[in-house]
């Protein structure tokens, strides 16, 4: 084997070890990682969500815009301080029929949600219910600024 040969050889494996232990030292990605510049309509529905199942209550404060409302289809709304103080338990979702818009930096995205989750100690119902969510945009992220829970539709009149 040639010296150019073994040195292109030992430049690779270098290469290739260096990768992998910067790949292994790197550290896990920050909660609200997958919501950055080039999130799809579908992870921003899903990153709120999943937050709540992860009960991840740091990663939930940064992803919730400082301006953040609620509503809930009640009538009541919360604000940001207001809902990190008694945030819905969220056990499972499936989230379904995403669809959304963009102007600049700002991103309104509607969806079809189905929980399994509790608010206020309440059980909330299992019927797919509408979602509305608004997102701005923080430098490379997106931050949750308001969403909007409506009322599962009533069953139809026999």
């Amino acid at each position: 084997m040639s010296l150019a040969v073994r040195r292109t050889l030992v430049a690779g494996l270098l290469t290739l070890t260096l990768g992998c232990a910067l790949t292994i030292a790197a550290p896990a990605a920050p909660a609200g990682a997958k919501v950055g510049l080039h999130a799809t309509d579908g992870q921003l529905a899903n990153e709120f969500l999943q937050l709540l199942k992860a009960k991840d209550m740091r990663g939930l404060a940064r992803f919730l815009d400082p301006a953040f409302l609620l509503q809930r289809a009640d009538g009541s709304y919360l604000t940001k301080a207001q809902y990190l103080q008694n945030p819905a338990v969220v056990n499972d979702y499936t989230v379904s029929n995403v669809f959304g818009t963009r102007r600049a930096n700002v991103r309104v995205v509607r969806y079809t949600v189905v929980t399994d989750q509790i608010i206020n100690g309440q059980k909330v119902t299992a019927d797919p219910v509408s979602r509305l969510s608004t997102y701005v945009r923080h430098g490379r992220t997106w931050r949750l600024i308001s969403h909007a829970n409506f009322i599962a539709p009533p069953p139809p009149a026999s």
